[in-house]
């Protein structure tokens, strides 16, 4: 037992002192967004969808050697479509994210643990205006990766920290809506 805890501890330091500790990349992969809103006024006006769209970025990592911890800011923009229903009609809706994550992570051989903070800037645009955000916000985001050269996989899920967060507006009445938004990303980073 002793000898496996010293190969993985060996692999552990021999990982991190070969990692280069500043990394520059590229990502591309799918946002998956589950979304239910609905007014408090009224239920004419509601959002229920599962959408897929797409997330790109540029991403950069500083790691600390030896250790295999990192942080890991990026910018990311994140693009989908949604239907709106009001009344008898369906209308599409625009969905545009601009995210900074800060992440901060471990590797652990070729898989990584991360965590961290995410400021969004969420616009949702139909084509008659009809609808539009109340402000920009702060999330979170946690997820898991693998590490495979110069390529990383990741997958992660994102949240918000606070409940106001999450409604926008209705232009013509300033009618609150309350979203419940659900991300899972899937992506591919490759480093340079």
């Amino acid at each position: 037992m002793k000898k496996l805890f010293v190969l993985v501890l060996v692999c552990l330091v021999v990982s991190g002192v070969s990692a280069q500790p500043l990394k520059i990349g590229v990502k591309g992969g799918l946002t998956f967004l589950s979304t239910d809103a609905v007014s408090k006024i009224s239920t004419d006006n509601r959002i229920k969808s599962k959408d897929v769209g797409f997330t790109v970025g540029v991403v950069s990592r500083f790691t600390i050697p030896v250790i295999g911890i990192y942080a890991q800011p990026e910018l990311v923009y994140n693009y989908a479509k949604y239907n709106v229903y009001r009344m008898d009609d369906a209308r599409k809706l625009t969905y545009n994210n601009l995210e900074l994550p800060v992440l901060f992570g471990l590797n652990l051989l070729f898989i990584r643990i991360n965590a961290g903070p995410v400021f969004n800037l969420k616009t949702f645009d139909g084509k008659d205006n009809y609808f539009h955000v109340y402000r920009p916000n702060v999330g979170y985001i946690a997820g898991l990766g693998l590490s495979l050269g110069r390529f990383d996989f990741d997958v992660r899920w994102q949240g918000y920290f606070s409940k106001e967060n999450r409604k926008f507006d209705l232009n013509y009445v300033n009618q609150g809506i309350k979203v419940n938004d659900k991300f899972i990303t899937t992506s591919f980073t490759y480093f340079f």
